[in-house]
């Protein structure tokens, strides 16, 4: 039949997309595991690896449904290259490549805080990171950037340092809509300190690799932020925007744990979470929220100790809330491996 005074619209598969956050992890001097996020609508996954060196792939899979590959056989002390490309129905994206080195004794590397994980790579999930104490981190691969947030409610002087440098990293300092308002970028593998007069808020740290050639999967920075003049008091305003708790603008006002008036335990955790309330007696109010608002968790109890199963939650971020006597007492995040 004639089709040539017929409209018609031939619609094109998107194309599928690209893997994201590539770790490796367990890193020895002869293996690595290496991992990435699903693909929406993807059916498998090619991964590859090379020597940095080398100009040929060896194939670990052509088609793996999986988003987890162990490397084995490796050379200690050896850098290497890998990537993913995922596979949907309309065919095959793009690869994108990471890389490492592996250990020369054959340890697992164990320098990193675990406040440095798979979250912390943007301001909506910037670790909480406490005052005059040192953390540890990676930057791997060599576009990762780390993020952490601390809170000041006297405003006054701080000092934001970074030390044990493998690469050229870099530190700014944010506020708490994400404007720089400082930054240390030394070159080389030189400590990296800034002094800043903060007022009252909240600021974001960044930790990032100058160029490509930052990346290190085992040796840490290590990240300090003191106090001077700055202090927290017995109230500070919880920013719950990155949780989803409200609007851009909306805040908490709540009682710190200051003085271990409250103790929460371990954050991460993969199951069992136990919430102490050393300073509090009467009745007492434990509700978890997840990332979008949802309680998730609303336990009473009028005891000091309570222990929370959260063994059938999603992985994830999730809000800690916490009444005693109707009042609010406390409130932070918490992890779920």
């Amino acid at each position: 039949f004639d089709i040539s005074n017929t409209n018609f619209t031939i619609s094109t598969p998107p194309l599928c997309g690209t893997p994201a956050s590539l770790t490796t992890t367990a890193i020895t001097a002869s293996a690595a595991t290496i991992s990435w996020t699903a693909v929406t609508n993807a059916t498998s996954y090619a991964v590859e690896y090379k020597l940095n060196t080398a100009a040929t792939w060896t194939v670990i899979s052509a088609a793996q449904a999986t988003t987890t590959a162990s490397l084995t056989g490796l050379t200690a002390g050896t850098a290497y290259n890998w990537r993913v490309r995922a596979t949907c129905a309309a065919g095959a994206g793009t690869f994108v490549t990471a890389n490492f080195t592996t250990t020369s004794m054959g340890t697992v590397t164990s320098c990193q805080n675990p406040l440095d994980n798979d979250l912390n790579g943007t301001l909506a999930g910037a670790a909480v990171i406490p005052f005059n104490t040192n953390i540890t981190g990676l930057i791997s691969p060599a576009s990762d950037i780390d993020y952490y947030k601390f809170t000041i409610t006297t405003g006054g002087r701080i000092t934001v340092s970074l030390t044990t440098l493998p690469a050229d990293y870099n530190i700014r300092l944010r506020n708490s809509a994400g404007t720089q308002v400082a930054i240390a970028q030394r070159t080389g593998t030189r400590s990296e300190s800034l002094n800043y007069t903060a007022a009252i808020g909240t600021y974001y740290v960044e930790v990032y690799g100058a160029n490509a050639a930052a990346n290190n999967s085992t040796s840490c920075y290590t990240l300090r932020v003191a106090l001077g003049t700055a202090a927290r008091n017995n109230r500070i305003v919880l920013p719950i925007e990155t949780i989803g708790l409200g609007s851009a603008n909306s805040s908490i006002s709540a009682s710190t744990s200051e003085n271990n008036a409250v103790s929460i335990y371990p954050n991460p955790t993969q199951q069992l979470l136990n919430v102490v309330l050393n300073q509090h007696s009467g009745s007492s109010t434990i509700e978890l929220f997840d990332a979008f608002g949802k309680k998730v968790i609303s336990e009473k109890t009028t005891s000091s100790s309570t222990k929370l199963d959260l063994s059938k939650l999603a992985k994830g971020v999730y809000l800690i809330r916490i009444n005693n006597n109707n009042q609010l007492v406390h409130q932070s995040k918490i992890i779920k491996q």
